[in-house]
């Protein structure tokens, strides 16, 4: 299965956050991990307000980065007619429905946000 993994994921790994276990055993069962090239930047973010500050390259080696090559207006409005969403994790919601749709795949919804995946299983995201 492909997985989709929101920032939330790899910043509990880098940071060794105690709920990053099962989010890492999700992704380690992948066939293959993809996320939004947001993540890169947030990621990068967080860890340089950490203390232990890792470089945020080492977290995202071998994970596919999406770029889409359009607008997701569509994908950003199904799911803001689900529920609201700040707009980072709007934006991961956006480009996890873009890639499912347009690679015609069942994708799984990795995040430790709960509120995220709420709406993420509301639009048909699998867990």
């Amino acid at each position: 299965m492909v997985v989709y993994a929101d920032t939330s994921v790899f910043v509990a790994s880098a940071l060794r956050e105690p709920q990053r276990d099962a989010a890492r055993k999700r992704l380690k069962s992948a066939a293959r991990v993809v996320t939004s090239a947001l993540t890169e930047a947030e990621l990068a973010s967080a860890l340089a307000r950490s203390e232990r500050s890792p470089e945020a390259d080492a977290w995202l080696a071998g994970v596919y980065l999406l770029m889409p090559p359009r607008p997701l207006r569509r994908e950003i409005r199904r799911v803001l007619r689900i529920g609201y969403a700040k707009g980072a994790d709007c934006w991961h919601l956006a480009n996890a429905l873009w890639f499912r749709d347009s690679h015609r795949i069942d994708l799984a919804f990795v995040t430790l946000d709960e509120r995220q995946r709420r709406l993420a299983d509301a639009l048909g995201l699998e867990p």
